[in-house]
């Protein structure tokens, strides 16, 4: 078999937390979806959480910590963080509960009963000590009321959640509840949750996705290239946020990381070239003050043939001929009107990385035809959350230049 999920809380615990000085201790909380819909399926999420999660755990009072809520339109504690100090106790616990039953499915209700009742305290939570917090979300089906709130304040916190999702939850809707979009699984059915084990230890194992500690990034050339059509201009703030937060955490200089930023709608229009800034203060003060052009209809592959031709160049400060891993960003709000195919060929096979962000509109099928590989392309449903992708970003960049130039940067 496969290794436990419980066993990469244990190995990477000092990873995931500053403070923690004691890697056997963990606060997991179980949220699981009690509604009608998940009933025959319910068992299968039993079996999963008992024999790849709790069955190797170190539970005991100074050790990890279980909690498990079921919901529905309101959320039900089985037990507290507090309320079992071994580990039979917990799995008696699991094995013996009962569904809870009901017809709407509240989760943004549930994740603030997880947030307000369960990690505190008073119910055993040990966050004033440090000590890290798990979340475990498995839903069967949409949210019938808004989960963003919640989530967002739960991710402030510092709690890392980890969303499960079948075929009938919206896959938006587990991205925005997760730590980051990576920590976000879908399955057909519930009982093919042991067929994602690997997937999720892997993520569990990175220590780049998990830490809030982003490291910097030195040694690559990042370009953006920015949707800047009619249908953007309303989120240029978001935009300059995201672009502003992601230089914060790039090693900028002559020697080190070099950005351009295009834009384009019909036709592209560059804002700065590679070789335009060596100073992060003067990126910085340009990103923040971004304004989007405009423009109709979003022509996504003409922009992709110029950002080769015209960007990826020695002359615009490129220096993917010394060897320098090259970096495409590509932000974009809906569909391109021309074919996209052909140009990301072209840069794929030039050696440029590519990764994509499709926000609102965008056509999911296409970001992921656009990126280097289906897994670096990243659906959002609204601008506002173009930060959770930015770690996963990061840490994309940063295996790649790894890869590509292991001794960089030691």
């Amino acid at each position: 078999r496969g290794p436990l999920l419980s066993e990469h809380l244990h190995n990477k615990g000092r990873r995931f937390g500053h403070h923690a000085t004691n890697d056997t201790r963990r606060d997991i909380v179980f949220l699981l979806d009690g509604s009608d819909d998940s009933r025959r399926r319910f068992p299968d999420i039993q079996d999963f959480i008992q024999r790849k999660v709790v069955e190797s755990l170190n539970v005991e009072e100074n050790g990890d910590r279980v909690a498990l809520v079921q919901y529905s339109r309101d959320a039900t504690p089985n037990f507290y963080l507090n309320s079992y100090s071994s580990k039979n106790d917990v799995l008696n616990s699991i094995r013996s509960m009962r569904h809870k039953v009901g017809r709407l499915l509240n989760t943004g209700t549930a994740l603030q009963f997880v947030r307000d009742t369960v990690f505190t305290a008073s119910a055993g939570g040990r966050r004033a000590e440090g000590v890290p917090q798990y979340l475990f979300v498995f839903s069967g089906g949409r949210s019938s009321n808004d989960l963003r709130g919640p989530a967002q304040s739960l991710r402030r916190d510092g709690v890392r959640t980890f969303s499960f999702g079948t075929r009938n939850a919206d896959t938006l809707e587990l991205q925005s509840i997760s730590f980051t979009p990576a920590h976000s699984f879908s399955v057909a059915n519930f009982n093919k949750l042991d067929g994602i084990h690997s997937s999720v230890a892997a993520v569990m194992n990175n220590s780049t996705l998990l830490t809030s500690d982003i490291q910097m990034v030195d040694g690559v050339d990042v370009v953006f290239l920015l949707d800047g059509s009619d249908k953007m201009r309303g989120s240029v703030q978001s935009i300059r946020d995201f672009l502003g937060q992601f230089v914060e955490h790039l090693e900028i200089g002559p020697d080190k990381t070099h950005v351009a930023v295009i834009q384009y709608s019909d036709k592209p229009t560059t804002n700065f070239l590679l070789n335009t800034y060596s100073s992060k203060s003067d990126i910085m003060a340009k990103v923040r003050n971004i304004n989007l052009e405009g423009g109709r209809p979003l022509n996504t592959g003409e922009a992709l043939d110029f950002v080769k031709k015209n960007v990826f160049t020695a002359s615009s400060g490129s220096r993917l001929q010394e060897g320098i891993p090259q970096i495409l960003i590509l932000l974009s709000g809906e569909k391109s009107q021309d074919d996209v195919l052909v140009p990301s060929e072209s840069l794929k096979a030039a050696g440029i990385m590519l990764l994509t962000v499709g926000v609102k509109d965008a056509d999911g099928a296409e970001m992921r035809n656009i990126a280097y590989s289906p897994n670096q392309a990243h659906l959002l449903r609204e601008f506002s959350d173009l930060s959770l992708v930015r770690q996963q970003l990061l840490s994309a960049i940063v295996s790649h230049k790894d890869a590509a130039r292991p001794g960089l940067g030691e």
